[in-house]
């Protein structure tokens, strides 16, 4: 009998092995990674409500909310908290002494301890 016959096909355990165990590592390198940028989407969208309704509280100022010194809380449908502050500006302007108004509009949204927060703020004539 020659050595040709007795040829190895296939692969061995240990290169079985070998493979599977690439592939267990590669998964999840590749799991974790999905799994971060899952976490950072949802972060994002999160900053985005909340700039969203700080820019729309803002906006309401002098036509739903009357542009005078006050202080208006409440809370969105998702479950963010929001403040409107509407302040006398203590800075001059120019030569001429103009009335205007700090608005602050901030949202908090999350735990108490890990909460967070967008702050908003605008000046207005």
């Amino acid at each position: 009998m020659s050595t040709d016959t007795f040829r190895q096909r296939g692969f061995s355990l240990l290169e079985v092995l070998v493979a599977f165990t690439l592939l267990a590592v590669t998964l999840g390198v590749m799991m974790q990674t999905l799994s971060s940028n899952s976490r950072g989407l949802a972060i994002a969208s999160q900053h985005s409500y909340a700039a969203t309704l700080a820019e729309s509280l803002i906006a309401e100022i002098g036509v739903t909310i009357p542009l005078e010194v006050s202080s208006i809380e409440g809370a969105s449908e998702r479950g963010y908290e929001w403040q409107l502050k509407i302040e006398e500006n203590s800075l001059e302007s120019g030569v001429y002494q103009e009335s205007s108004f700090l608005v602050t509009a901030e949202v908090t949204w999350g735990e108490a301890g890990s909460g967070r927060r967008y702050v908003l703020s605008s000046l207005r004539y």
